[in-house]
């Protein structure tokens, strides 16, 4: 591993050391996932817990965990290819894999794939359901992605889907390329390029302070 990691506290091979807290926040989310699943079960089998399995319901699925996913986006993409790259002890035949290890391998690949699939599900998902994001109910459930968007123009749902790839693509090129500086720079330039002209011309924040600050934060 590169040396620099060590001094942005990334010095570990692991994702749920590299994580920190974002790594306990994603396990109390799955366990609240699996308390939800529980009452589930419980309102049909014997119809108790139905009020408290509406409320956990209404307040978790799914917007919590969307929301969740892209904010934390960056950190999961840096630290789990990371992982992958440095932590498969199953490529090293002097290092004995132990619990711990293919645990956090295995995780990483899990969330690895969510958050390079994020991008074209939200591509796909929210523009086949297009004339659904209006609608209270769906809002409610999914409406995270396009909180603050224009959502009734369909060029406002790029936004999310550029926010994610731009994690993703730092994080590859921090891990893959960290001896390529220029190719580091060149690329984050060249997004921001992309991202600025974007925001210049389509406008997707419904709110003109949140999207002169968007700007504002590209170009500076």
């Amino acid at each position: 591993m590169s040396s620099s990691f060590d001094q942005l506290s990334y010095g570990s091979r692991y994702m749920s050391r590299n994580l920190g807290s974002v790594f306990v926040i994603f396990v109390i989310s799955f366990v609240i996932l699996v308390i939800i699943l529980l009452f589930w079960v419980f309102s049909k089998c014997c119809g108790c817990s139905e009020r408290a399995f509406i409320k956990l319901k209404t307040k978790f699925l799914w917007n919590y965990y969307i929301r969740l996913v892209l904010e934390a986006s960056l950190e999961l993409s840096f630290c789990c290819i990371m992982n992958i790259k440095y932590g498969n002890t199953f490529r090293y035949e002097e290092e004995e894999p132990t619990a711990g290890s293919v645990f956090n391998f295995f995780v990483a690949l899990l969330f690895t794939v969510v958050v390079l699939a994020s991008p074209l599900v939200i591509f796909i998902v929210y523009n086949y359901h297009f004339a659904k994001l209006a609608e209270p109910e769906f809002e409610s459930r999914y409406g995270a992605v396009y909180e603050g968007l224009k959502h009734l123009k369909r060029s406002a749902l790029i936004y999310p889907v550029l926010f994610v790839a731009r994690r993703i693509l730092f994080g590859v090129l921090a891990v893959y390329c960290y001896d390529f500086v220029w190719l580091q720079l060149a690329v984050q330039i060249y997004c921001t390029i992309f991202a600025t002209v974007y925001l210049l011309e389509f406008k997707p924040f419904e709110d003109p302070l949140p999207q002169k600050l968007e700007v504002f934060n590209e170009v500076t």
